[in-house]
This record gives C-alpha cells, sequence and structure tokens, in this order.
C-alpha cells in the first residue's frame, strides 16, 4: 500500500531558505504533498490494473477494482491505530469507507456466519435512543459495517470523528 512519507515531503521544505516566509514554507510543504498524492494515485492506478490481472490473495475478495478481506483474520477489539499498523504489516491498507459500503452492497461481504440474519426488535425500537450506540451490545459493531475501522479515520454511522480506544470489532483490509 503506498503512504506519503512526510520526511520526504518535508525534507524540500527545510530548512527554509534565508527569507521564506510561513507561509512560503507551507506553500512548498502542499506543494509536495501533492506531488506524493499524484503519485500514489497514479500506483493505485496501476495496483487495479494488475489486481485485475492477477486476482487477489487468501481470503479476499475481488470487489471491483480492490480486493477485501470477507472475514477478517486479525483479533477483535483492534482501536484504529492497532488496524492501520495490521493491515500495513501484511502489505494491504485499511478499506476506505466508501469501499466497506460498495462491497456491502456488492454482496461481496457477506452476514457473518455468526450473524442472527437480518433482525428488528420491536422492544429495542420502542425504547429511548442511546446516541453514540455505547452499552455492551455496541450496535455499530457488526462485521463489515461502515463502523469498522476505515481510512479516513472518520466514521458517520455513529457520528465520531475519532476511533473509540478499543471499541473496533474487526479489522477489514484492502488490497
Amino acid at each position: 500500500a503506498a503512504t506519503v512519507n512526510l520526511s520526504e515531503v518535508a525534507a524540500s521544505c527545510f530548512p527554509p531558505a534565508k527569507g521564506q516566509t510561513p507561509l512560503d514554507v507551507l506553500e512548498c510543504l502542499q506543494s509536495e504533498l501533492d506531488t506524493q498524492q499524484k503519485r500514489i494515485a497514479e500506483l493505485e492506478k496501476e495496483n487495479q490494473r494488475l489486481r485485475k490481472k492477477t486476482g487477489c490473495p487468501a481470503g479476499m475478495a475481488n470487489a471491483g477494482g480492490y480486493c477485501i478481506h470477507t472475514i477478517s483474520p486479525y483479533p477483535r477489539r483492534k482501536n484504529w491505530w492497532q488496524a492501520l499498523d495490521a493491515c500495513i504489516a501484511d502489505g494491504y491498507r485499511l478499506c476506505s469507507q466508501s469501499e466497506v459500503v460498495n462491497a456491502l452492497r456488492a454482496g461481496v461481504l457477506k452476514q457473518s456466519y455468526w450473524s442472527e440474519g437480518n433482525s428488528w426488535y420491536r422492544t429495542a425500537s420502542q425504547a429511548e435512543t442511546s446516541p453514540g450506540a455505547g452499552g455492551e451490545n455496541q450496535v455499530c459493531d457488526v462485521q463489515g459495517n461502515i463502523d469498522e475501522p476505515n481510512h479516513p479515520q472518520y466514521n458517520v454511522q455513529c457520528n465520531h470523528e475519532k476511533s473509540w480506544a478499543d471499541k473496533w470489532s474487526t479489522t477489514v483490509c484492502c488490497y
């Protein structure tokens, strides 16, 4: 998985040349970051081409231009940073939120083997709401839902911008 090497980005802008203003340094950093992001986009395009040609690694399924874990091989209850490290250590990356959603919609990610199926609990639906989905059941922590660790570190489903330490149920990586 391609990533931006911040030390490479910063190396071309630091130390600032004599007479450079902080704004000049920021513009330099932004320009270097843009260059790195373009490089990553080109590498991702090439990776997609190769993936279509060669298929997906074991335990992953093709989700239309990328591969995604169908059942996570990683221990449960990782926080966002641990999930990121686990994916990178195996040569993968965290899936983006849209990749997880698209894989669910396409049927690539299916109900988990331990799932009870599509359920509606009438008593729970009549109860008061509990914003943040806290409590023992961790309502949002279902394998393959959009509350799994994903990139960027943001989640719409539970309305939080930062992972809750040790609250993620699984780590879903993409390739």
